[in-house]
């Protein structure tokens, strides 16, 4: 999903992206096994597998593309899941804005959780196309 996500953003419009992604987040087949797999599990699951496929790929994957992907995955597993892009003075003498990207479940932050992320103002959290 990251390598998706990373060339998607290069050559589409967000909302494009977006709305390809969202064709993809239908209810999905599940495993085999009948018992359902707890919430916090799955949401750990998408966390973890978003940041260590990250680490491995030789593509920088910043924020924006991990939040994407870890929305993605979360919408397509049937988790009503939260983009939010925020930005912050970045507070080095110097005029300027930070920008960021994370992804919240059940109001838990699932990928991008940074010291201080409270200190963003949140620009959006587009809805699911």
């Amino acid at each position: 999903m990251l390598v998706v996500v990373w060339f998607g953003l290069r050559l589409l419009r967000f909302q494009t992206l977006r709305r390809i992604l969202g064709c993809h987040a239908g209810p999905t087949d599940g495993p085999s096994d009948s018992r359902p797999m707890p919430a916090q599990t799955v949401v750990g699951r998408v966390a973890w597998a978003v940041t260590a496929a990250a680490r491995q790929l030789p593509a920088s994957m910043n924020c924006l593309v991990k939040a994407v992907a870890a929305d993605a995955m979360l919408r397509r597993r049937g988790f009503a899941s939260e983009l939010h892009f925020g930005v912050r003075e970045s507070g080095h003498g110097v005029k300027r804005l930070d920008a960021h990207a994370w992804v919240e479940c059940h109001g838990e932050v699932v990928v991008g959780a940074i010291e201080r992320l409270s200190n963003y103002a949140v620009l959006s959290a587009p809805g699911h196309s």
